[in-house]
């Protein structure tokens, strides 16, 4: 499995292990920012305070732009994201979730979510 894969593979398992350890019951960030995303600061908050080893603090996520992408693009990178990638008006890449609640106020965001998205392997 390439690396990218790997990673975007941990997010997603570790969304599914807080929400299933939780019961789904993630602080509420916004209407425009999933709720997976919430559930995930709202453990990496409690882990913190425990002073636990916690899980990895980005996570791979897909920002829908309001408007501009590249404002957008502009707005997560000042908020730490990395490997920005934009696709139409889809602005994907690796965003500290300690951020996550600063989400909710960008004016160039409609809808954020821990990404989903694979790539296909022929080998």
């Amino acid at each position: 499995m390439r690396p990218a894969r790997v990673g975007a593979a941990v997010a997603l398992a570790l969304v599914t292990l807080v929400g299933a350890v939780t019961g789904g019951a993630g602080a509420q960030v916004s209407a425009r920012v999933d709720g997976d995303l919430a559930t995930l600061h709202a453990a990496y908050l409690a882990c913190r305070r425990e002073q636990a080893s916690c899980p990895p603090s980005d996570v791979l996520i897909d920002a829908v732009a309001s408007g501009d992408p590249g404002a957008l693009r502009d707005d997560l990178a000042a908020l730490g994201m990395r490997n920005i990638a934009v696709a139409g008006r889809i602005v994907s890449g690796w965003l500290p979730v300690p951020a996550i609640p600063r989400l909710a106020g960008l004016s160039t965001l409609q809808f954020a979510r821990p990404s989903l998205s694979g790539t296909r392997n022929d080998d």
